[in-house]
């Protein structure tokens, strides 16, 4: 009976010994694979998050035209935080008065604009019309900015992805001594921002131009009324599908 008695408290003893080493073996094996995934994750980050990296070069223009399709579409737009693939909102704010600054010593839009700054009135949201179940889906995303002074309206859509403006609208804004721009330079200098091809220069009306990208899927058009009333020019810039 007392060797009963020793076997079954050893066997009580062994069985709690291989459940407790079959636990810890489990946890670190899951650890080493959390461990595995998490470098791969944290090398996958820094590859995409890199302002230097994201460009419309990452993105053939069959994928732009499909995310200009969504950012056309009569759909609600779902605001939504960035992801990791996605530029902050204080990242895309910088980014866009860098790039507004560049347009204009490119001749794009007026110098007078190249006043602003982060001293501005700035409104920004992000947000996507593309289906959820969308592959690479943070690449449809845009950031909406704008901003404002006593003098001037700009208001932006700016991909989240890649961080290039596609939009620029600037209206409200007094037209005394501004330059004028030549349409046709300002397209092909914004065309070169935006690294896509583009030629097929086409002008249909005054203050009005377009170029089609060299494989026909893109049109990057310039609408400019500054010949108006004082105080109510307007310029857009936008790229399109075609």
């Amino acid at each position: 009976m007392k060797n009963n008695k020793t076997l079954n408290v050893l066997g009580i003893i062994a069985v709690f010994v291989i459940i407790i080493g079959s636990w810890s073996l489990t946890k670190y094996m899951l650890y080493r694979k959390e461990e595995k995934l998490l470098s791969r994750v944290n090398k996958f980050d820094i590859s995409i998050n890199s302002d230097s990296e994201n460009s419309n070069s990452n993105l053939t223009t069959e994928q732009i035209r499909e995310v200009l399709v969504t950012w056309n579409d009569n759909k609600e737009l779902r605001v939504h935080d960035p992801t990791i693939n996605q530029l902050t909102m204080d990242e895309a704010v910088s980014r866009s008065i860098e790039d507004i600054k560049y347009f204009c010593d490119a001749g794009i839009i007026p110098t007078s604009i190249k006043s602003i700054d982060d001293s501005w009135n700035t409104y920004a949201y992000l947000g996507t019309k593309a289906p959820m179940y969308t592959y690479s889906k943070y690449i449809y995303s845009y950031w909406t900015i704008k901003f404002s002074n006593e003098d001037v309206n700009i208001e932006i859509k700016q991909n989240a992805y890649t961080g290039y403006i596609w939009n620029i609208t600037i209206y409200d804004f007094i037209n005394d001594n501004v330059e004028s721009i030549n349409i046709e330079e300002a397209l092909k200098m914004y065309s070169n921002y935006l690294g896509i091809p583009m030629s097929n220069y086409s002008k249909s009306e005054l203050g009005y131009g377009s170029l089609t990208s060299d494989d026909s899927k893109l049109i990057l058009s310039y609408q400019s009324n500054t010949l108006v009333e004082k105080g109510n020019a307007k310029i857009e810039i936008s790229l399109s599908p075609n």
